[in-house]
């Protein structure tokens, strides 16, 4: 039997070696599973450690940009009272930088301003809560020596476990607003004198809190003194008469709420004699926040007692005079009536047995008894009409122009008298009766004083802001200077045309109705020859403002 022949390098091992040659085999395939296992965890938490990194980088990246281009002075402070951060926007504010703070703590304190500095020391030795935050105003002293006003805002910081980890503070410069502020109460206060130097009474009231201020003669009209008035918890609403709080609560909601332009209300308030007072009240919201709401509502206050103590005076004997002048336009009439009759009969009974200077005179006394009918009825329109309130509604230009034109047609077509109006007229707010009448007088009187020259009668309209003007131009003869004085004044008279002196009331209506629309009336010359009427009438009519 052949022997297997053993190498010099190679030594036969036996079985014990063997197995510990496994075993270390073994083991160290073990161990190499494991160095790869923490070889792989070992770079997963390397790459978390470069994403937390990352993560931290950018968060202070963006902490710096915060801070650094933040307007505001912003600063962070230890609980020991270091500072911890700065932002730039202190040199701006101070004149002093991150550093000069960093470097000299005391600095901050030392550059408030005398006055606020106790308080705000006080501030910062506070002890802080977690809910806490704090705001309030004060002043600094800049590097430059000028005086800054500080809109100073902090919380306390804490970290999760709830330790305090300092005061998070916010400063910004309000110098600007203030001394706006402080010019607009200076102004404030001097409008103030200036009213209180006037006999109105000036009351400011405050529609979020309620509170009013009354000026001196507020108080003074109603024979108060201010202290009386505060004492008592004396306002404008307790001293109303009650005929006239719902009217005038009305007007001052109606102007709250943006309905009216303005606040103007007349009411009787109770003085301290016990006496009720007339007072004309003005005044106007001024102030709103943000979201439109009314904040300031001011005003005055203005006796006006005499004014309607003359008013009920005169409407008095505005009422006599009118009982007067009906019984006058009565008894005129009837006679004039009754001559006219008596005459008419005469003159158609007799009037061939009477001669040429016969005839005339009763034609003569024909004509004055239908003047003196006419005048009568005149006299009767002009006082209905100062007496007959407003009947306003929607009143169309064009229909009302076509009524005129269609009343005056047949005088038109025989003297072959042009008429011309406005392709468009709008609707407007007016009495429809006395809108016609103002145009059947214009037109009246541009046909019985144009004269022979008269060839054509324009009608024009204009928009005019808060107004509708309504024109009537002729070409007749005209007017001269001293002729125009004094045109719309009652019995103002013109010779006609024809000769015949009018009644002198028909451009007197016409004013007076002009007026009751709040308007006015007015003439012109016309560069060649003629004049033109015009009206106006008010678009807000109606309207308590």
């Amino acid at each position: 039997m052949a022997h297997e022949e053993i190498s010099p390098g190679k030594q036969a091992e036996t079985p014990d070696l063997q197995r510990e040659r496994q075993k270390l085999e073994l083991r160290i395939r073990e161990l190499s599973g494991q160095v790869e296992v923490l070889s792989r965890r070992l770079d997963e938490e390397m790459a978390a450690c470069r994403e937390l990194e990352e993560a931290i980088a950018e968060r202070d990246n963006k902490f710096r940009i915060v801070t650094d281009f933040s307007w505001d002075w912003e600063y962070w402070v230890a609980p020991d009272g270091r500072f911890l951060h700065i932002s730039p926007s202190c040199e701006r504010i101070t004149g002093f930088s991150p550093l000069d703070f960093y470097n000299n703590q005391d600095l901050f304190l030392s550059i408030i301003h005398p006055q606020d500095r106790q308080r705000l020391d006080a501030h910062l030795k506070e002890e802080m809560h977690e809910a806490a935050e704090f705001h309030f105003d004060f002043r600094i002293l800049s590097r430059s020596g000028e005086e800054r006003w500080i809109a100073h805002s902090c919380r306390p910081v804490f970290n999760e476990q709830g330790q305090p980890l300092g005061r998070r503070a916010n400063n910004r410069d309000i110098t600007r607003r203030k001394r706006v502020q402080a010019a607009l109460q200076e102004r404030e206060k001097f409008f103030r004198m200036v009213l209180d130097a006037t006999s109105n009474g000036v009351w400011d009231r405050n529609l979020q809190t309620g509170e009013v201020y009354y000026g001196e003669n507020w108080a003074k009209m109603l024979g108060y003194t201010l202290d009386e008035v505060r004492d008592r918890k004396i306002t404008w609403e307790h001293l109303l008469h009650p005929d006239d709080k719902p009217a005038a609560l009305a007007a001052v909601l109606n102007h709250i709420q943006g309905i009216t332009s303005r606040y103007v209300a007349e009411f009787r308030m109770l003085n301290k004699s016990g006496e009720w007072q007339w007072v004309l009240a003005r005044g106007k919201v001024v102030e709103w926040d943000e979201k439109g709401r009314p904040l300031r509502f001011v005003g005055t206050h203005y006796d006006i007692s005499d004014r309607k103590k003359v008013e009920d005076e005169l409407r008095e004997s505005s009422k006599k005079i009118k009982e007067f002048a009906y019984s006058v336009v009565h008894d005129l009439k009837n006679p004039a009536i009754s001559i006219h009759g008596l005459v008419r009969r005469l003159h158609n009974k007799y009037g061939p047995q009477l001669d040429d200077k016969g005839k005339k005179y009763c034609q003569q006394i024909l004509n004055s008894s239908e003047e003196i009918a006419s005048l009568v009825d005149k006299i009767n329109v002009f006082i209905s009409a100062q007496e007959v309130p407003l009947a306003l509604q929607q009143v169309s230009l064009e229909e009302t122009l076509k009524i005129i034109r269609e009343e005056f047609s047949l005088q038109l077509e025989l003297r072959a008298i042009k008429w011309l109006a406005p392709e468009y007229l709008p609707e407007i707010t007016a009495d429809r009766l006395s809108l016609l009448r103002i145009l059947r007088n214009l037109i009246d009187n541009a046909l019985k004083y144009g004269g022979e020259k008269l060839s054509e009668i324009a009608i024009g309209y204009k928009d005019a802001g808060d107004f509708h003007v309504l024109s009537v131009r002729d070409d007749g003869v005209g007017l001269g200077n001293k002729e125009s004085d004094g045109l719309f004044s009652m019995f103002m008279r013109k010779n006609t045309a024809l000769g015949i002196e009018g009644a002198g009331l028909g451009l007197a209506i016409v004013k007076d109705i002009a007026s009751q629309h709040k308007g006015q009336v007015w003439v012109e010359h016309n560069p060649r020859q003629g004049i033109t009427f015009y009206v106006s009438f008010a678009k807000a009519l109606g309207d308590n403002d």
